[in-house]
């Protein structure tokens, strides 16, 4: 499978649900540079199991953590505040 898009933000960046590599990462769409990576693989706090979708509101950002049965709740990027991906799967990407 590929990404989904989000709603691009105004300036440009998103949120991505690494589906295979455990992770949230915020890119640049312009560049198509990772900006900072969130999580790592794992079943503690700030870790992650096959996350399966983003959505990000206010100053918070929400990750659909299904191989661990939970959402898990983080401070957004201040760059990335409202948008939404959803069932985002990448390998590799970084």
């Amino acid at each position: 499978g590929g990404v989904r898009p989000s709603p691009m933000l105004e300036d440009r960046t998103i949120l991505v649900a690494e589906y295979g590599n455990n992770r949230i990462q915020h890119v640049n769409l312009d560049t198509g540079k990772g900006i900072r990576v969130f999580g790592q693989a794992g079943r503690g706090t700030g870790q992650l199991a096959v996350p399966w979708g983003i959505a990000a509101a206010g100053s918070n950002a929400y990750v659909l953590d299904s191989g661990n049965n939970r959402v898990m709740g983080f401070s957004a990027p201040a760059r990335a505040r409202t948008l939404a991906v959803d069932g985002a799967r990448t390998k590799g990407a970084g």
